[in-house]
């Protein structure tokens, strides 16, 4: 027997045992982003989409698969990211905590208003709409429908028509200027 042979594929069998295995996201490439079609996707006061407001922004880019990355020129504290699977939503990150989502018109909400909407049809289906002055838009208005807890929808007009429509936890929700 050729115990010099034996001893080197001995060793070599070691070497191999004693690398590292290569992650596998390293090895194959990551499934592609599926994008949600903006018919699909509904706003209520507590969520839109898959995407639950009070969730970190890490555990949503993990469900969906995709990361974001803060500019440097964002504010940790507070600032703003979309995601390309779900498109014509922008999400308001707090300290890391997804708290609210605008969206575009394309975007259905379950107060059953759109942008275009008139305020009395907010009022004729939600008696119980809170009505406020709109800070920044003369005889505009701020319409919150309140959810569960501390979430709510919250609509703005011009005084006549709705014309943005967003939803999250309180007082981000009502935040009239972004990150306030």
């Amino acid at each position: 027997m050729n115990y010099k042979l034996i001893s080197i594929a001995a060793f070599v069998m070691l070497a191999a045992c004693e690398q590292k295995a290569v992650p596998l996201e390293k090895v194959m490439p990551p499934p592609p982003v599926k994008l949600a079609k903006p018919k699909d996707l509904v706003l209520s006061a507590q969520s839109v989409g898959p995407v639950v407001f009070g969730t970190s922004l890490s555990q949503v880019e993990k469900s969906l698969g995709q990361a974001v990355r803060l500019d440097e020129t964002d504010n940790p504290e507070c600032s703003f990211v979309s995601f390309e699977a779900l498109p014509k939503v922008r999400f308001m990150i707090e300290k890391g905590v997804i708290t609210r989502a605008d969206v575009e018109k394309e975007i259905a909400n379950t107060s059953g208003i759109r942008v275009g909407d008139t305020e009395d049809q907010v009022r004729q289906k939600h008696a119980d709409v809170k009505i406020e002055p709109h800070e920044h838009v003369p005889s505009g208005h701020v319409l919150t429908i309140q959810g569960q807890g501390k979430s709510a929808i919250v609509l703005e007009s011009d005084g006549i028509k709705i014309t943005r429509v967003r939803a999250g936890l309180q007082p981000a929700a009502s935040y009239s200027e972004g990150c306030s």
